[in-house]
């Protein structure tokens, strides 16, 4: 395939040069891919905090994550946890470059969801309780939506552009789609890019609250993604950052491409829910700007949670795009093992398109035996094969879809 196709219509090509990542699997792209391939689950017990019966008591934590072991004791007083895991999933990129980036045009793009809402709700129960003259107003900054993507900016001294895209669920996806936009405008020469999202008491009872949760039942991945047995999502915490700059920008300061990011796409449904038209308008919209036909993608790497309806729209809109039993592609729902991460999910998918294609691995599905969705490319187990083009697909419970399409790098 030509740089100029690759590209979409003769553009500048996209590369990623940098991982990093913090997840229930492993606080480091390479230990987190590998537990992910031999199958492993960030599914157990909550350390954090003691939900109480009758919310689950399971979740795919960042146990023991200590960020002061990534950068230091010093500098971190006052930044929650949000902040520390988009700090030390930033960091890692930034140390995976051979050459470093010139900070006065580097930007951060960072999707989340809620930002910290233990940190929202924190400030808003000491303002209830003791009244708003009597809280601590360095503890404000935490509950704006913006406060992780401007630490990661502050710390590591990227004086670029500095953005929070907050579109739900699709936030960590979304966050490619607007970097590249502000790259092809010129706005910035290269961007930090990625989701996080953290665990805390206050979103469990919420998402518990609205039915999309999972129970226990000793198992170790209850939420089976695809699977006929499927019943509810676990939820997940985590932050992953992409390098995201021109490839011919990386080529000239020898910075090895990982992949290439070719296009993106994004559709709503106009109303609330998942919706399988959105979600195949999305995945067609992306294929189309890429100048690709569905036969062309190798992999595709899906937002099914486990979640009953969320699955069968998704499953319903591969059909769609791919054909019978999904197609060629193979498919793999990594929130199997990694959980619900919401705004950081789209980010974390993407980690797991950029390295399958680069290794020629699919990893498995974790709880997948047997669909009753008409998906035939689904895994519980590896596979392994010639991998050059995978699509990435986030949707939301508001009627959201996004879709990023990625090349293997031709330098692999």
């Amino acid at each position: 395939m030509t740089a100029e196709r690759s590209a979409g219509r003769g553009k500048e090509a996209w590369a990623v040069t940098g991982l990093g990542a913090v997840a229930s699997l492993g606080t480091h792209p390479g230990d987190l891919w590998a537990r992910l391939v031999d199958g492993a689950t960030g599914v157990g017990p909550i350390d954090l905090f003691d939900p109480a019966a009758p919310a689950p008591n399971q979740a795919c934590e960042v146990r023991g994550f200590d960020a002061a072991r990534y950068l230091g004791p010093r500098g971190l007083r006052g930044i929650d946890r949000s902040g520390r895991l988009a700090l030390v999933a930033a960091g890692l990129a930034l140390q995976q470059l051979p050459a470093p980036l010139d900070p006065l045009e580097t930007g951060v793009v960072l999707g989340t969801g809620f930002g910290s809402v233990h940190s929202i709700a924190a400030f808003d129960r000491a303002s209830l309780q003791e009244g708003p003259s009597y809280v601590n107003p360095a503890d404000f900054p935490n509950t704006t939506i913006n406060a992780a993507a401007s630490q990661v900016g502050i710390r590591w001294g990227l004086k670029g552009l500095n953005c929070t895209v907050s579109s739900g669920f699709c936030a960590g996806l979304d966050a490619f789609g607007c970097a590249t936009g502000y790259l092809e405008a010129g706005l910035c020469r290269a961007a930090l890019v990625g989701g996080v999202e953290e665990l805390c008491l206050e979103s469990l009872l919420g998402f518990f609250h609205s039915g999309l949760l999972a129970l226990p039942d000793g198992e170790p991945a209850p939420a089976r993604p695809f699977d006929r047995r499927r019943r509810g999502a676990v939820l997940g915490e985590g932050a992953c950052m992409s390098v995201v700059e021109p490839e011919s920008r990386a080529v000239s300061a020898g910075r090895p491409v990982l992949a290439r990011i070719l296009a993106y796409g994004s559709a709503h449904s106009g109303g609330c829910g998942p919706d399988s038209r959105a979600m195949a308008r999305s995945m067609a919209l992306a294929l189309e700007r890429a100048g690709l036909l569905p036969r062309d993608v190798d992999l595709v790497v899906a937002g099914a949670s486990g979640a009953p309806e969320g699955d069968r729209e998704e499953a319903l809109a591969l059909l769609k795009v791919f054909g019978a039993g999904g197609g060629r592609a193979r498919i793999c729902a990594p929130k199997g093992a990694l959980g619900e991460c919401y705004g950081s999910a789209g980010a974390l998918c993407v980690l797991v398109a950029v390295l399958a294609l680069e290794t020629g691995v699919v990893p498995p599905t974790a709880g997948f035996e047997e669909t009753d969705l008409g998906l035939s490319r689904v895994s519980g187990s590896a596979v392994t094969g010639e991998l050059n083009l995978a699509l990435v697909h986030a949707f939301g419970c508001d009627g959201r879809s996004s879709a990023l399409v990625l090349e293997a790098s031709q330098t692999r």
